[in-house]
C-alpha cells in the first residue's frame, strides 16, 4: 500500500502544472458502476490499512478525471469525517471510556478542519491542492512502508 500510495503522489506532482486544465475536461457524474467499484475497492483497502479512505479516494478520482480537483478535496474530507466518526462510535461502544484530551482534540481538529476548508475552497489554486496532496500522499507512503 504505501509504494502505491508513493505512485500516486507522483502522479499528482506531475497532474500539478495541468490542474485547471484537467479540471475543465472532468465530465458531469463519474460513470456509476465505475465509481461503485472503486469506493468498495477502497473501503475494504482503508478498513484493512486502517488509514483513512480519503487519502486513497482523492488520488484515484483525480487519476481517472471524474471529478475536478475541490469537489476531490471536499469528497475526501468527508470520507474522512465519516470514517472517523464511525470509528470514534466503534470506540465509544466498545470502551468504556473515551480520552479525557478528547474534547481537546475534537475541537483542534474542527479548527483545523474548517480552516483547511477555507483555504481549499477559497484561496488555493488546484496546481496547488494538488501538491498538498502529494505531500500527504508521500508522508502516508513512508510511514506505511517504514512503521
Amino acid at each position: 500500500m504505501g509504494a502505491l500510495l508513493l505512485l500516486a503522489s507522483a502522479q499528482m506532482i506531475r497532474s500539478a502544472p495541468a490542474a485547471a486544465h484537467l479540471d475543465q475536461k472532468v465530465p458531469m457524474a463519474p460513470p456509476f458502476m465505475a465509481s461503485l467499484l472503486a469506493g468498495g475497492a477502497i473501503g475494504f483497502v482503508s478498513g484493512i490499512t486502517g488509514v483513512g479512505g480519503g487519502i486513497f479516494l482523492a488520488p484515484v478520482v483525480l487519476s481517472f478525471g471524474w471529478i475536478d480537483t475541490r469537489q476531490t478535496s471536499a469528497v475526501s474530507a468527508t470520507s474522512n469525517l465519516l470514517n472517523s466518526a464511525a470509528a470514534l462510535a466503534g470506540t465509544w461502544a466498545t470502551l468504556p471510556g473515551l480520552p479525557e484530551p478528547l474534547p481537546w482534540r475534537l475541537l483542534a481538529v474542527g479548527v483545523g478542519g474548517f480552516i483547511g476548508s477555507w483555504l481549499g475552497s477559497r484561496q488555493l489554486s488546484a496546481t496547488v491542492l494538488r501538491y498538498i496532496l502529494a505531500a500527504l500522499l508521500i508522508t502516508a507512503g513512508v510511514r506505511m512502508l517504514f512503521a
